[in-house]
């Protein structure tokens, strides 16, 4: 006689006469039971999968710059849906391949996150990468001419447009009969001349739409629009696709051999105002059991014991996440985990307990800003009171913390900035191992800041061909000096364990700073203090652009007491360091020193070309300043 018990849909047989509770099956399952949803989602949309013999034939392309630890996970999803459907897939990433042949003949690494704007530039692109890359793209070339595919499909994001455009257009002379398709965040970009190269577009999830592309073109039923825009009301169910299928990939040509990818969620609870993902797709959660079972299949059949969760937040439903641990710990499944998470009060200390015991590893929070008043600005919901608990209550059960900030968001004034060199400096001993302040706010289509930027003091006028605000007093130049701050300031936090972000040689180089280590203070707080010192009545461009660094200044001086820092900024230099999104023709030397009492002194020169135009206005100045004084 059999008893069948059905939680979250998962159908385990127990023999009566048995102990139940030695079943491991049914230990993981009642140990979620408490948590887990008892049923999916509501209002979600099955893909249409149905399994038949089929004879158009896809591949699908991966070209670089893009990650490099694992197979692509979404390209994998959209290759086991299509099989599973009957169509014959082969599927070449050349990102990976690219990573492992032309680096050995380079004098820097392309992948370096610090170099990603050589990518998305065509100059630079062409200048510096592609001569290097193009004997490769043609290898494969040929390959893909030779398997003839009916249909070839591509991910576009903004670090791989360049080499997309370029491979599609060279594919294209090969195979002039061939549908060409893709998808991806840079599919929704307003840039048609990207786009323009392809039969199809996908604008969101792509599971159901590849399949429409895929039988439009076995039934020789074309479809009406090119464009194929998925509902923002119409959410996938996640749980009932198959498996990613990563058959197509050699593991051992990944950093991590033995990891791979996985998803939590789709989209995000959140409603961050410079964020597209919101509107890109709406939120849902996978069940826990359906999670632990895709970890289980992939660790059996390829001997994976890592994973790293991509979706935007794994904590988008805290009882789910703590479901899936209980379920990884009933389990025994000896994996090590990480994902995004977005910092929230209600995970307490022995929430970060169950975690760990599942194996998490570490978690990357959206910090964003040490301001309250930004992080308010930003919609963020969060405050930096619970930003510095998570932190410490990970770092308590050994979970390590990774970090992105957005330096020089609209709103943000000097006191702010110095508030995030605060939070920086009160967290750098929580187990936080890397930090990524990007390259300052980008506007992107279909984020409520980009739709409604006047209301959050943006100009529709563009300064230095950049985003400023109307009073000129957060400008391209602004955001770099802040950048630059930033980094500086992170390359002298001394932590106890190194935290990765702050290799920067070039930025080494462009200034001297001395101090006696001894002196650091262990903990520094927030404070309210005027940074409008210099008031030389130039213009209101100038007028602000003096004070930029006293945050940077004084927040030195109260993390590691007297100190002498000689810093400068040169137009070549910069544009070396940070690209065309920051660097400006601007050429300024500080020397700054202050000692055991608080006496300091500064001499300051200062000299900006205004390069681009702006109407009749020109903000070109030189000015130089010194002064002594007390804090």
């Amino acid at each position: 006689m059999k008893k069948i018990i059905n939680i979250e849909n998962k159908k385990v047989e127990l023999d009566t006469i048995t102990d139940i509770s030695n079943n491991k099956d049914w230990v993981m399952v009642k140990s979620m039971q408490s948590l887990a949803r008892p049923s999916p989602q509501k209002n979600l949309v099955t893909v249409d999968i149905t399994s038949a013999e089929r004879k158009t034939k896809l591949v699908m392309v991966l070209l670089p710059e893009w990650g490099v630890y694992f197979p692509p996970y979404n390209m994998s999803r959209l290759i086991a849906v299509a099989r599973s459907s009957g169509y014959s897939v082969n599927a070449f990433d050349l990102n990976i391949e690219c990573y492992n042949r032309i680096r050995k003949v380079m004098d820097f690494d392309p992948w370096d996150p610090s170099r990603e704007f050589l990518w998305e530039n065509s100059q630079t692109y062409f200048e510096k990468i592609h001569y290097y890359c193009e004997p490769i793209y043609l290898e494969f070339i040929d390959k893909i001419a030779e398997i003839n595919p009916d249909v070839v499909g591509f991910t576009l994001y903004y670090t791989n447009e360049e080499a997309t455009k370029w491979f599609v257009t060279t594919l294209k002379e090969r195979l002039p009969n061939t549908k060409f398709i893709v998808g991806g965040p840079q599919a929704s970009s307003p840039k048609r001349n990207t786009i323009d190269q392809f039969d199809y577009v996908v604008q969101g999830e792509g599971e159901k739409c590849l399949l429409d592309v895929l039988d439009s073109i076995e039934t020789d039923t074309p479809l009406p629009n090119k464009i194929l825009i998925q509902p923002k009301t119409e959410r996938l169910n996640l749980d009932e696709m198959p498996f990613p299928d990563f058959s197509d990939f050699d593991f051992s040509k990944y950093i991590m051999p033995n990891g791979t990818s996985s998803e939590v969620s789709r989209g995000c609870v959140a409603k961050c105002v410079f964020c597209t993902e919101v509107h890109f797709w709406k939120y849902r959660g996978r069940q826990a059991g359906s999670i632990v079972d895709e970890i289980e299949h992939q660790h059996k059949k390829y001997g994976i014991n890592f994973i790293w969760f991509i979706d935007s937040l794994v904590n988008g439903n805290l009882k789910e996440l703590r479901a899936f641990a209980l379920g990884v710990v009933e389990k025994k499944l000896p994996i090590r985990w990480q994902g995004y998470a977005r910092c929230d009060a209600r995970m307490d200390l022995d929430y970060y307990r169950d975690l760990a015991a599942s194996g998490c590893h570490m978690l990357n929070y959206g910090i964003e800003s040490g301001s309250q008043r930004v992080l308010d600005a930003m919609k963020k919901n969060i405050t930096r009171e619970a930003i510095e608990q998570n932190l410490r209550d990970s770092a308590a059960c050994g979970i390590i913390s990774s970090s992105n900030w957005i330096i020089g968001f609209p709103t943000e004034e000097p006191i702010d900035f110095a508030d995030t060199l605060t939070i920086l400096y009160r967290i750098r001993n929580q187990k936080l191992i890397n930090f990524s302040p990007g390259v300052s706010l980008m506007l992107s289509p279909g984020a409520e800041i980009t739709d409604n930027s006047a209301n959050y003091g943006i100009d529709n006028r563009y300064y230095l061909g950049a985003w400023s605000t109307p009073d000129l007093k957060n400008t391209k130049l602004h955001r770099m000096i802040r950048q630059k701050s930033f980094q500086i300031f992170a390359q002298h936090l001394n932590p106890k364990e190194k935290i990765y972000g702050t290799d920067r040689p070039t930025l080494l180089k462009m200034y001297d700073l001395t101090y006696d280590i001894k002196r650091q203070k262990e903990l520094i707080d927030y404070e309210q203090f005027d940074y409008n010192i210099i008031k030389p009545n130039i213009n209101k461009f100038a007028d602000s652009l003096v004070n930029e660094q006293w945050p940077l200044l004084r927040t030195l001086w109260r993390a590691l007491g007297p100190y002498t820092i000689n810093l400068r900024y040169s137009p070549k230099e910069d544009l070396d360091e940070w690209g065309h999104r920051l660097a400006c023709n601007y050429t300024a030397n500080y020397f700054f020193t202050i000692d055991e009492s608080n006496n300091w002194s500064a001499n300051f020169s200062f000299k900006f070309i205004q390069d681009h135009a702006f109407g009749n206005e020109d903000y070109s100045f030189e000015y130089e300043w010194s002064h002594k004084d007390k804090w």
